[in-house]
């Protein structure tokens, strides 16, 4: 490094305040490079600029960023968020996330990253442990079914019984069952006697299979993806005839149901 070079990293000046700044401000690797980038210098530079400077190094438990990433990340990690979720909120890899905790001697929960109880919910934002705690007293002492915890949670179906399931809690043989019935089928107005699906919030729209896909071939060719003018003219008389004054709610409730995406 230049004799000139060496004057404008003081302590004092404005080049040698500005790279101590940015030096401890960092946390994690990729820092030199970017001061490299910074003040047109070399890496190798950027090196004795800091042992000139007495600057920790970026991986010292003296170095200011670092100290602070470490904080939060074990923050995060108390509070219930698996080294993925950290990862993401902290721009990090999931490794570099369990080989800082594991450096600072911290005990790795393994249930946090690979256990389904402890999964995020969608939906729910509260502690997972809150959430748990209701959804096994609401089956154990309450004695209601996965479908109906899940109707009065928010949440779906399936998650109920998977966290049943992980909490090592014999599921009862009509868990999946039943809501009482007295909902009309959406197709023909057909009072269900029971509901067997019921996917959190929403409940079961038809009384079958059958009902089910000539309501969806119905939405199609109002849409205009099938053609079909005599078929349509027959479904709009069987809608007319099932509902009779209701038939226009009938059809708009019909054509504005979305279906259910399934995740892969």
């Amino acid at each position: 490094m230049a004799r000139q070079r060496h004057k404008e990293f003081e302590k004092i000046s404005p080049s040698g305040k500005e790279f101590i700044k940015l030096w401890n401000k960092g946390d994690r690797d990729g820092l030199q490079i970017k001061l490299a980038e910074r003040f047109n210098i070399s890496i190798s530079t950027v090196y004795h600029i800091r042992k000139k400077l007495g600057l920790p190094d970026i991986h010292s438990k003296e170095h200011p960023g670092r100290t602070k990433l470490i904080k939060r990340i074990k923050k995060l990690y108390y509070n219930e968020r698996s080294t993925i979720q950290i990862g993401k909120i902290l721009r990090l890899s999931p490794y570099s996330i369990q080989k800082i905790l594991h450096k600072t001697s911290i005990d790795m929960k393994p249930k946090y990253c690979v256990n389904p109880l402890y999964f995020k919910i969608k939906n729910y934002d509260g502690p997972i442990s809150k959430l748990l705690d209701q959804v096994k007293n609401m089956y154990e002492v309450d004695k209601l079914s996965a479908a109906q915890i899940a109707k009065n949670l928010g949440i779906d179906q399936s998650t109920v019984s998977t966290k049943l399931r992980y909490m090592g809690i014999k599921l009862r043989q009509n868990h999946n069952q039943v809501l009482e019935g007295g909902y009309p089928c959406q197709w023909c107005n057909t009072i269900m006697e029971k509901v067997y699906q019921n996917k959190g919030i929403r409940k079961q729209r038809y009384c079958n299979s059958k009902c089910s896909n000539r309501a969806k071939d119905y939405r199609r060719m109002v849409n205009g993806k099938r053609g079909s003018i005599s078929r349509l003219q027959e479904f709009d008389n069987f809608l007319k005839k099932s509902w009779g004054d209701d038939y226009e709610k009938a059809v708009k409730k019909i054509l504005s149901a979305k279906s259910i995406k399934v995740k892969k």
